[in-house]
């Protein structure tokens, strides 16, 4: 007796290969005549059909001509699969070598052709079922017939996630051989939700990691805040998975600061997963920390330089500056960075120091200048220039200035001349009430005929020191 399984099967919207799926099929009307495509000697035209066989079953076991029909469309897409065949990474290899004279690890990744791939969107065309060997057993066959179409747009997904695998592996690399364990880890999680990765590999790459995070120094640093503004203190949390002794640099773009070790707190050595908070209490209660100047344009980004190492390093290359030390010797510092980057148990990170972009709104309504006492409209618009000069706005909201300049000539018995001497007070006028808001003094050798350059000198001195106390919110109103 023939039976006939026809359009039994609905679409498999996601099949693993990798495992039998586990297919639910009833059995359907019986037919006398067996399909062309079932018999030994069926040749597709097109070589786009896809026969799958099941074993013999026991036709008197419950549901046997269902799960024989499952067994053969298992079997048929095992062809399927077999016939998009793709390069799959595994096989993966770490070592360590010095390149362009930094000691870095070198990540590599073999491909192998795997057979068993997932696809998606393929659908039994046509089942069939029969009883052999005097119908005490039952032997199904499983069609699956794909169009060119479906062909090509299989292929180009199966080509667009190879690619995103193989991106995904180097980029694991990259992370890893930079010490950047957190975005290594994110890069293989991403790599893990990939329905064609091999198992192999992620068992290799999850053991490398492993490895790495065990034999490498591994440090984290996190900004007190996302963005600093002029006069922030710079405050960072340092974590490492080893024992380590760390340098923190500062690199304001004039000068670079080390700030750990520092005159008040000598001890560097940072333990395995115990988070150092900098400054520490001891710096803030000697005053020994590092706050953010006013950035200038035309001047390098700021930037935090981070050195761990397992050995105590050497840094004569900074002196003690007050609260800090100061790199005094830029080349030697230079050096020290790449000696370390030579050496497996040293590392040097590097980390953007992002400024505060938000410009004050601090403004002015109007201003006045008196020199002895004395309106001085003369200067009056070089006193406007100055201020937009230095990023100053004008509005019906804003302050009263008023420039307030005492100047006299004084004879000096050290130098046996004349000199220009003076004295600035910039005050706001706020509701009647007046504030100084800064003082300055000037002096140079007496020319009479100078005398408005020194004013213009004061001004341009007076308006910029202005800005800064703005900046570093020392000035509202």
């Amino acid at each position: 007796m023939l039976i006939n399984k026809k359009s039994v099967l609905a679409c498999l919207a996601a099949v693993s290969c990798y495992l039998s799926p586990a297919l639910t099929l009833q059995a359907a009307e019986i037919q006398d005549e067996k399909p062309d495509w079932a018999k030994s000697n069926y040749r597709a035209d097109s070589g786009l059909d896809f026969i799958g066989l099941s074993q013999l079953w026991v036709s008197g076991l419950a549901q046997a001509e269902a799960k024989s029909i499952t067994e053969a469309c298992t079997n048929g897409l095992g062809k399927v699969s077999e016939f998009f065949s793709v390069e799959i990474a595994s096989k993966s290899s770490s070592s360590q070598v010095v390149v362009d004279d930094e000691f870095q690890g070198q990540f590599s990744v073999k491909t192998d052709k795997l057979s068993r791939i997932n696809l998606t969107g393929i659908s039994v065309t046509a089942s069939y079922s029969e009883r052999v060997e005097k119908g005490d057993y039952i032997q199904s066959y499983c069609l699956y017939r794909l169009t060119r179409a479906q062909v090509n747009e299989i292929k180009r997904d199966l080509a667009k996630e190879a690619a995103e695998i193989q991106t995904l592996i180097r980029q694991f690399g990259a992370e890893l051989n930079s010490g950047n364990i957190a975005q290594a880890k994110i890069q293989l999680a991403l790599l893990k939700g990939k329905k064609n990765v091999s198992p192999v590999l992620i068992q290799e790459l999850d053991a490398l990691l492993v490895e790495f995070i065990k034999n490498n120094i591994a440090i984290d640093l996190v900004f007190g805040q996302y963005a600093f503004s002029a006069n922030d203190i710079l405050s960072v949390q340092l974590r490492s998975n080893q024992n380590v002794f760390v340098y923190l640099f500062v690199d304001d773009g004039q000068y670079t600061n080390m700030i750990l070790p520092s005159p008040a707190y000598g001890f560097n050595l940072i333990k395995q997963d115990v988070a150092l908070t900098v400054p520490t209490l001891e710096q803030k209660k000697k005053g020994n920390i590092f706050k953010l100047a006013k950035s200038h344009q035309g001047k390098k980004e700021p930037k935090v330089y981070l050195v761990a190492s397992k050995q105590r390093l050497q840094t004569g290359f900074a002196k003690p500056a007050f609260n800090r030390f100061l790199v005094n010797d830029t080349s030697k510092f230079s050096d020290f960075l790449a000696s370390c980057r030579l050496i497996q148990d040293c590392i040097v990170n590097q980390y953007p120091l992002i400024l505060d972009q938000t410009t004050s709104d601090f403004s002015i309504q109007s201003y006045a200048l008196f020199v002895n006492r004395q309106p001085y409209d003369d200067l009056s618009q070089n006193v406007k220039a100055t201020l937009i000069e230095q990023g100053f706005k004008f509005d019906d909201k804003g302050l009263n200035l008023k420039f307030f300049i005492n100047h006299k000539k004084v004879f000096s018995n050290k130098l046996e001349a004349d000199l220009f001497v003076a004295e600035l007070r910039l005050v706001s006028d706020v509701n009647s009430q007046k504030k100084t808001l800064l003082k300055m003094r000037f002096n140079s050798l007496y020319d009479e005929s100078r005398t408005d350059f020194y004013i213009e000198s004061m001004l341009k001195k007076a308006t910029k020191k202005l800005m800064s106390k703005v900046e570093a919110g020392e000035v509202s109103y």
